[in-house]
């Protein structure tokens, strides 16, 4: 297992540069630390308290800070009102720490010169990853799973399991922290690790090599995908002035058998969604214009045309202006 981290982390080209390690304290993460302890490499320690669970919370804290202490490594921790920020972004509470993490991960490493940013993800996360966005509806980015790196961020144990990570852990006999909430059906993660995915192992029980392969497979067909994409893109789609053109006469007569999927891909990024694509493309009557919340497409048989929404001024409110009372009763 060892040879085969050491070649995995290889990829990474982080010998003799400083990474910052992700630790909560479970068994993933403390695998993780041990693993860049034992090959030597250099790291410092990043932790931090979403204040979901109390004590429990803290305690996590002050044992991750030990752990920085046993490997002799500098140490950050930051806590977050994670359910304050939830409620202000009308987001999920599982999103709202993916972002607060994630946010101040980067911060710390920019202040502190950090080449990279280590998580301690896993096969069986990026497998989860897979079944939640089979579950949303996600087009072919969404079931790649979880990337073993992406820009700054590298997952160095995505070439293990759960069951290897516990088997090395037990082997060197670490301590962790048990997160009791991953136990319980609470977030629709959970629900997919401890109910889902116990029941498609019964079916088959080389369900979870099957999924790691598929998203394998996945990853080389994106590449492909997005290459093709790029080419066509370049023929059909450009922009001119303040506004963005695509010929659709062009589309509709070479590329109609993929048409839906090849705009979306387009404008996606004007957050327009895939049943809006569809519907967009289906119009016949020039002129008609359909709207997302900040861009807009103006739909022709030859050319669509997309600009941004002008913002709405907002009527400036007349000041009402309440009598002094007490001027009043002074003046007269």
């Amino acid at each position: 297992m060892i040879k085969l981290l050491k070649n995995f982390i290889k990829d990474f080209n982080i010998k003799n540069k400083s990474t910052l390690l992700s630790i909560s304290g479970g068994i993933d993460s403390i695998v993780m630390a041990e693993i860049f302890n034992e090959a030597k490499l250099k790291f410092s320690i990043a932790h931090c308290n979403f204040g979901l669970r109390g004590v429990e919370s803290k305690k996590d804290e002050i044992f991750v800070e030990k752990i920085a202490k046993k490997y002799k490594v500098r140490f950050y921790k930051k806590k977050f009102d994670t359910i304050k920020y939830s409620k202000q972004n009308n987001i999920s509470i599982q999103m709202s720490a993916r972002n607060l993490r994630y946010d101040w991960l980067n911060h710390v490493s920019e202040k502190n010169s950090f080449s990279k940013i280590a998580t301690a993800h896993h096969i069986n996360d990026s497998i989860e990853t897979f079944m939640i966005n089979i579950i949303k509806g996600s087009g072919i980015s969404g079931f790649h799973g979880i990337l073993y790196k992406n820009k700054k961020i590298i997952r160095p144990i995505m070439c293990l399991n759960k069951k290897m990570i516990i088997e090395y852990a037990k082997k060197k006999k670490l301590k962790w922290r048990e997160d009791l909430s991953n136990k319980k059906n609470k977030y629709q993660r959970n629900i997919i690790r401890n109910k889902v995915i116990p029941i498609l192992k019964n079916i088959n029980p080389s369900f979870e090599k099957n999924i790691k392969n598929t998203i394998e497979k996945i990853n080389q067909t994106e590449k492909i995908f997005y290459k093709y994409i790029k080419k066509i893109k370049n023929e059909i789609f450009y922009f001119r002035k303040s506004n963005y053109y695509i010929n659709i006469e062009k589309v509709k007569k070479e590329h109609y058998e993929y048409i839906y999927i090849l705009i979306l891909e387009i404008i996606k990024k004007f957050k327009f969604n895939y049943s809006q694509t569809k519907k967009i493309i289906k119009i016949e009557k020039n002129g008609k214009i359909v709207e997302s919340k900040k861009w807009k497409i103006l739909v022709d048989k030859k050319l669509w045309v997309l600009n941004k929404k002008k913002k709405k001024k907002k009527k400036k409110k007349k000041k009402k202006y309440k009598k002094n009372i007490f001027f009043c009763l002074i003046k007269n």
